[in-house]
């Protein structure tokens, strides 16, 4: 088994070399990449190939832990637990008649893939709420023009920012919990535009919006916990 340094994490490979002509990646269930790649490719070629993809794999890797639920069970959502059912035929999640409703996957269950896109797709909705209750884009200092807001279900992180392509990108299971830790996690990024380090500085600064973060980072990290990831 390799092991790849793929954006900020040790990802574990195996090369299997076949009679044919490109390179496939793949995620595996037990929890590393499989690569197919034509007999006479070397390592080095197959490890350029994983950091061309490392995008679409990391997703994959962040997505085959998040837990599926089972018809009829609840779901939380802004922490208010919401009956969940899946539908066969159903394209897409749909909050109808107080019950989450979601597309049925490979095996008759409700999609996990299916509702973090639920959940990543409540949390870009709230953000213009949440900035405007904070009055962030008329206050001093503060730019927010050409940021680009993206969700995925993250194993290790409750967000990140890019600061140089203003991207912030925000893990999808915080739409399960109280929308003041999305608020909380959303502000921290945004501070990151301001102060890239986790000095003293990005802290008064985060403090001044959010006095309790830290109490609400130590919750959120045990609640997270009980999700699963």
């Amino acid at each position: 088994m390799n092991t790849l340094h793929l954006r900020n994490r040790e990802v574990p490979w195996i090369l299997i070399r076949k009679n044919i002509r490109h390179l496939y990646a793949r995620v595996k269930p037990e929890g590393y990449i499989q690569v197919t790649a034509p007999k006479h490719t070397r390592l080095a070629e197959a490890e350029a190939f994983l950091v061309q993809v490392g995008d679409r794999l990391l997703a994959r890797f962040d997505s085959l832990s998040a837990p599926s639920p089972e018809v009829g069970d609840a779901v939380p959502v802004w922490g208010i637990r919401i009956p969940c059912v899946a539908e066969p035929g159903r394209s897409q999640p749909e909050m109808k008649e107080g019950i989450l409703r979601l597309p049925v996957d490979g095996s008759g269950k409700p999609d996990a893939e299916a509702l973090e896109w639920f959940f990543g797709h409540l949390i870009l909705q709230e953000i213009p709420t949440l900035l405007a209750k904070r009055n962030l884009p008329s206050a001093d200092g503060w730019n927010l023009q050409g940021i680009t807001y993206k969700t995925q279900r993250m194993t290790s992180r409750l967000g990140s920012c890019q600061t140089v392509r203003r991207i912030i990108k925000l893990n999808t299971v915080l739409g399960r919990f109280d929308r003041r830790y999305l608020e909380a996690v959303l502000l921290h990024e945004l501070c990151h535009l301001r102060v890239p380090d986790h000095g003293p500085r990005f802290y008064r600064l985060l403090e001044s919006f959010v006095p309790d973060y830290r109490i609400l980072r130590k919750e959120l990290r045990a609640m997270v916990k009980t999700v699963g990831r």
